[in-house]
């Protein structure tokens, strides 16, 4: 055991991403989360798919691959990195992008009242020691070989040279730029030399694991005091046919284009790039400075496979040394890990290498436990990104935390067998989902990168859980409102119009969004929304909402609304509770995922005692299901009832905290069965603990039921009389449990009873359908359970409520002393819930609009079957069909547009848009992951080009040649020459001295 001892964690204080996909640091963790995988085929860019590419693995000098994950085109200013533009063509790529992240985060990372001496700030960045750049001139030095076979092939001198000629044409020339340009250790030096910083400055190459390596020297460069601040992670560009036949030839590529993680199905990699970014400080000098804290690194540890099978095959057992190290340094288990992002390359054997040093130290922390850490590999979704593979791990874990999100890790059909997972501390899931923590410690991952010749590194960090300044989270919601209101239907015509323009010239979807919020007035006589996934989703829905307000036609849809002073709804609001049947795997996630306030709830169940072994979250969004019996065994611990009444409980906690933040109340509350204890709790008479621990008691007292009797539920699709009339043999047999709609009922009896009323009902054309209950709860046969709540009720402290609630039983409103309440709630689980009743009654009282809190929209069908044409609105918070978010903005957008002044500013609670995304300038290039190519020959750039700008050409000239004359000078010069080098040279033989 290495002797270790006790070092100051090392704060993430800024953070910087450009991967394939959408491209900035936002959009990286966007498509993270969306699980999309951002792989494309060979842009042209690079190389031509045609000129390598062979399906036979073993054709000569081809790849069988053509896909990748590649970062889009980004607008490179070199004017504003004292870049001179003639040399960029002889710089390679990785080192402008990795100036053009690093800058970003230098930016953002300046701390509020503090100052970090430049002097004492060190760049250490893991790159691949060759460029891309090397072989392009490297390229160039072949010209005798080509000059020797065409001669040899009886080509004339005159017409090789001009051969020759012509390929070298495109290779950059060498210049005194080239030699650095092409450096490895000159992506970290040029960073240091554009930012002026005066630490330590250099690269490190450990192959795929360079990344990690040079998080580790930097966060040693901390610890030893030598640095105040370090800028670290990796960058990549590397993408060329070189690099394609490389892993080709080993071979390490996927034939079937996918990178599939740990997946049975799993054949290879896929080759990436990218760049990702870190400013790193201890975090007691980040508290006192104000830094923005991301994330806090725990501890890293490193390690030799020493002698191996071979140079390349990964070693489990020298991985699970540098994995044990790494824990040990933090100072804590394995088994406080809930994250673990693996280097997963989606290799056979790699993959089950790394499984094996992983479970090995992971199992040994708690042997007889299961499941307990998420495991897998971004390179699912951006491909393998190299030296830069370690830095991406870092960003999407590091957002995972900062943003408490479990991310997903896509393309498992399902899990390679050899992995025996189910056996292991691991499970691998598809979806993001929240991450869920209750106080116990906080929110912990890991990464694992390792390295051809045996490198090895792991590094644990976790969530910042102290005093300083935190990132607001990015804004990734899967849909956004947009609000307009005006004083006419034209002016809202022309309002939509005008805010779909400015959406498009910004480039800015959500931030567009939280314009259109911002400026809305609810009192404006005329008020439409829309509900939308995208900009062109916008544009869809838009033109749905133009026509029907141009039609003057108040209209309320899943995805836009309209309404004019005649739509105006007046009279109460209720607050109605779903009940139990409501229910669905993987309901309150979407909310939870993206909303702090909706997934608090879930944190404070996760500390609940009285829940005994049950996790809320696990059971109402568990990790991905990879088979049938899996999926049945879900749905079967959600279906239970001890699990399932404090499952809804929570989601309708969620939902409440969103309705408080966003200032919505409501003048009365009423529930549908298990939903009318959430109403009581909504009224004042539980506390949340309570509720939830009430939830889970009823559920014992249903589940207890259940195992007394053979009881069952049937809901049937026609009115009451037709029922009567053709079960009318039944008798007392079965009763009418529930009476949700005219032509909604539910029959309760013992099941034998009621599959005879199934079968009777179908004879005669009834559509009936049996619930997935345990019981015949609303009847006799669950009686018994009523003296079990009446315990629990007592227990919980169950008080009168505070405002009116309807009773399922009565149809009326509840008393208003505590000893009747407690009661009535015991003894509303053995009697018929009269649904349609008390509606109608809550109407006649004044009541007009409905919101239906808990998960699904099923109340709010019955509400509308209720009422109608009658005047009212009734909304849902959740709809089974939709995603929760997308749901609950459509609610929001019904009652904004139905007059409700509302916090609207709620929503974007520790979030913020994206930035409006101006077009590049001119004289900005358009760069990718490949090196820079002038569409003209060296210093022959035509100002006469379409879209050429003299003007931008003119600061080029002023700023990065140091031309020294008047600007009509030189603006004659460039009227008159039509290259760079022309211009100069009439400039300099005018008038100029050229520096």
């Amino acid at each position: 055991m290495q002797q270790t001892t006790k070092r100051s964690p090392i704060a993430i204080v800024g953070l910087g991403t450009m991967f394939a996909g959408r491209g900035t640091t936002a959009g990286f963790w966007h498509d993270i989360v969306e699980g999309l995988d951002t792989t494309r085929e060979i842009p042209e860019t690079h190389w031509r798919i045609e000129d390598f590419y062979d399906a036979d693995p073993s054709a000569r000098d081809k790849t069988y691959s053509r896909r990748g994950g590649f970062i889009p085109h980004f607008a490179f200013d070199p004017i504003k990195f004292g870049i001179p533009p003639q040399v960029v063509e002889t710089t390679d790529t990785v080192q402008l992008l990795a100036l053009y992240v690093a800058s970003k985060v230098l930016e953002e990372t300046q701390p509020t009242q503090g100052y970090v001496d430049p002097m004492r700030t060190s760049v250490i960045l893991g790159v691949a020691a060759g460029t891309e750049l090397i072989g392009d001139m490297a390229s160039r030095l072949n010209r005798p070989i080509w000059m020797k076979a065409m001669l040899e092939q009886g080509l004339a001198k005159e017409d090789a040279e001009e051969i020759c000629n012509r390929i070298s044409n495109h290779h950059p020339e060498w210049r005194e730029s080239t030699f650095p340009g092409l450096l490895g250790n000159v992506v970290a030096g040029r960073i240091a030399n554009r930012h002026n910083l005066g630490g330590s400055n250099f690269t490190t190459d450990a192959a795929c694991a360079s990344s990690l390596a040079a998080v580790r020297y930097a966060v040693q460069e901390l610890w030893l005091h030598d640095s105040d601040m370090v800028i670290t992670g990796g960058a990549d560009a590397l993408n060329n046919i070189f690099m394609y036949l490389c892993f080709s030839k080993t071979p390490a590529i996927s034939k079937t284009g996918l990178c599939r993680p740990f997946s049975v199905d799993a054949d290879g990699t896929i080759m990436g790039e990218g760049c990702g970014i870190f400013a790193l400080r201890r975090l007691e000098d980040a508290e006192r400075d104000g830094n923005e804290i991301h994330a806090v690194i725990k501890g890293i540890g490193s390690s030799s496979d020493g002698c191996g099978a071979s140079i390349y095959a990964p070693k489990s057992s020298g991985q699970a040394i540098a994995i044990g190290r790494a824990y040990e340094a933090a100072g804590y288990s394995p088994r406080t890990v809930e994250l673990m992002e693996a280097h997963g390359t989606g290799t056979r054997v790699g993959d089950v290498a790394e499984f094996e040093g992983l479970n090995s130290v992971f199992k040994e922390a708690s042997p007889e436990e299961r499941g307990w850490c998420a495991l897998g590999s971004v390179k699912s979704q951006i491909g393998h990104t190299k030296s830069a593979a370690g830095a991406a791990s870092l960003a999407k874990a590091t957002m995972a935390l900062r943003h408490k999100v479990l991310p997903p890790t896509i393309n498992i059909s399902k899990p390679n067998s050899k992995l025996n997972i189910k056996e292991s501390p691991f499970y691998l899931s598809g979806i993001a989902r929240p991450w869920v923590r209750g106080k116990k410690h906080p929110r912990r991952a890991s990464i694992s990168s390792f390295g051809f010749g045996g490198s090895n590194f792991h590094l644990t960090l976790e969530e910042y859980v102290g005093s300083g300044g935190r990132p607001d989270r990015y804004r990734i919601a899967p849909s956004e409102l947009h609000l307009y209101a005006a004083d006419s239907a034209e002016e809202l015509a022309e309002t939509i119009r005008s805010n779909l323009k400015n959406c498009k010239k910004i480039n800015a979807f959500s931030h567009s969004a939280l314009e259109s919020q911002r400026s809305f007035d609810a009192t404006k006589p005329h008020r439409a929304s829309i509900v939308a996934t995208s900009s062109t989703d916008l544009d869809t829905h838009a033109e749905k909402v133009l026509k029907v307000i141009e039609a003057r036609f108040p209209t309320v849809a899943e995805s836009f609304c309209y309404a004019n002073q005649t739509a105006q709804v007046q009279g109460k609001t209720a607050f109605l509770f779903s009940g139990q049947g409501s229910h669905y795997v993987g309901m309150g996630a979407d909310l939870a995922l993206h909303f702090n306030c909706a997934r608090s709830p879930w944190d404070f169940a996760a500390d609940y005692d009285f829940l005994g072994t049950a996790k809320l979250h696990e059971i109402a969004f568990p990790a991905s299901a990879y088979d049938d019996d899996t999926r049945r065994t879900q749905s079967a611990r959600l279906n239970q009832t001890e699990n399932t009444q404090p499952a809804i409980a929570v989601v309708a906690l969620a939902h409440l905290r969103m309705l408080q933040a966003l200032g919505i109340k409501a003048d009365c509350m009423a529930g549908h069965s298990f939903g009318e204890l959430m109403a009581l709790h909504a009224a004042g008479s539980l506390s949340e603990r309570n509720t939830v621990q009430l939830a889970r008691l009823r559920g014992l007292a249903c589940a207890a039921a259940s195992s007394e009797s053979q009881g069952t539920m049937l809901a049937v699709f026609a009115n009451k009389e037709t029922i009567e009339k053709y079960v009318e043999d039944l008798g007392k047999k079965i009763v009418i449990a529930n009476e949700n709609t005219c032509e909604q009922l539910v029959l309760a009896g013992e099941r034998n009873n009621i599959l005879q009323a199934q079968e009777v009902l179908g004879k005669h054309g009834v559509k009936t359908s049996e619930l997935p209950v345990s019981a015949a709860f609303h009847s006799s046969l669950v009686a018994q359970a009523t003296e079990h709540l009446v315990d629990g009720i007592d227990k919980c402290e169950l008080n009168a409520p505070r405002m009116p609630v309807y009773s399922n039983k009565t149809t009326t409103l509840y008393p208003d002393n505590t000893r009747e309440t407690r009661k009535l709630l015991a003894a509303q689980l053995a009697n018929p819930v009269r649904f349609r009743e008390m509606i109608e009654n809550m109407y006649n009282d004044g009541v007009r609009t409905f919101i239906e809190v808990g998960p699904s929209n099923v109340l709010s069908r019955f509400v509308s079957s209720i009422l109608g044409k009658k005047s009212h609105l009734v909304v849902a918070l959740d709809n089974k069909r939709r995603r929760g978010v997308t749901a609950a903005n459509s609610a929001i957008g019904a009652l904004c547009v139905h007059g409700y002044e509302m916090n609207l500013e709620a929503l974007w609670s520790d979030t913020f848009p994206e930035a409006p995304q101006p077009k590049p300038s001119n004289h900005e290039l358009m760069l990718n992951g490949a090196n820079y190519h002038k569409p003209y020959p060296a210093n022959a750039i035509s100002f006469n080009d379409p879209g050429f700008d003299n003007r931008s050409t003119l600061r080029v000239l002023l700023e990065c040649t140091a031309v020294t004359a008047p600007v009509s000078t030189v603006e004659r010069a460039l009227a008159t020459t039509s290259t760079i080098s022309a211009a100069n040279d009439a400039i300099a033989n005018q008038v100029l001295d050229i520096v």
